[in-house]
């Protein structure tokens, strides 16, 4: 979804309100201004020739998906160029990384999302290196690190909310570690270590993101571009 909504529907629980806080916090504290995504923009950051590139890779990922949005074991290909031209895009810069791209298809709509992965430029197409639905991302510095953490969610309602962090570690973003909410009385939600069917290892918590730091000069901005759906950047003249 275009990122001035992404601190808008994070409202469930108090894990929710973290992630939401941090997808602005530490881009508008850095030296860059975090560009406007507003669909009026020209995307600088991800062209036609460069959605094309991703198209075949996009086309193949969509089906699970829909699959399950739709209850349809065999989606046409109707249905999943339609489900394609409705993605949005938002160019993202992840440090040494360099360029990447998000992708959000909302399917039904909701605040859990069925699509939402990241691709970076592989040679003459792109390789998926997150795998998600849900919301998000929370984007972290890492202290120490020249690539940020991410941080996807999910929620089923008030106080259940699941945060997972993935790590770049050895090469590949990696889920290192998880929280979950479970119901409490009164205003804040308690939080415990993540034990269910989508963890089958043990994952550590991991403390309030808010209060982490990344190194001085962090480059800026981690969100790149404006957020576009298919059928914009294809409409854009080149």
């Amino acid at each position: 979804m275009p990122n001035r909504f992404r601190r808008s529907f994070f409202l469930t629980g108090s894990l929710i309100a973290v992630v939401a806080s941090l997808n602005y916090a530490h881009a508008r504290g850095q030296a860059s201004p975090t560009p406007d995504n507003s669909t009026n923009a020209t995307s600088h950051g991800f062209s036609r020739g460069d959605l094309m590139r991703l198209r075949p890779v996009l086309l193949r990922d969509l089906i699970p998906s829909l699959k399950i949005v739709y209850n349809d074991p065999s989606p046409s290909f109707d249905d999943i160029n339609t489900a394609f031209l409705s993605c949005d895009f938002t160019p993202l810069r992840l440090g040494k990384l360099g360029s990447a791209i998000l992708v959000e298809w909302k399917g039904n709509g909701g605040v859990n999302v069925p699509l939402l992965n990241i691709y970076i430029p592989s040679v003459n197409s792109y390789r998926k290196i997150i795998d998600s639905g849900g919301f998000g991302p929370g984007i972290v510095p890492r202290r120490g690190s020249p690539v940020p953490d991410l941080l996807f969610g999910a929620t089923s309602g008030s106080c259940h909310a699941t945060i997972n962090r993935y790590r770049f570690i050895r090469g590949r973003y990696r889920l290192d570690a998880c929280d979950q909410e479970e119901g409490a009385s009164g205003e804040t939600c308690a939080v415990k270590s993540c034990k269910d069917r989508a963890h089958p290892h043990p994952l550590p918590t991991f403390p309030d993101p808010a209060s982490w730091s990344g190194p001085p000069n962090t480059p800026a901005p981690y969100f790149d571009g404006p957020t576009l759906t298919a059928k914009q950047i294809l409409s854009e003249k080149h």
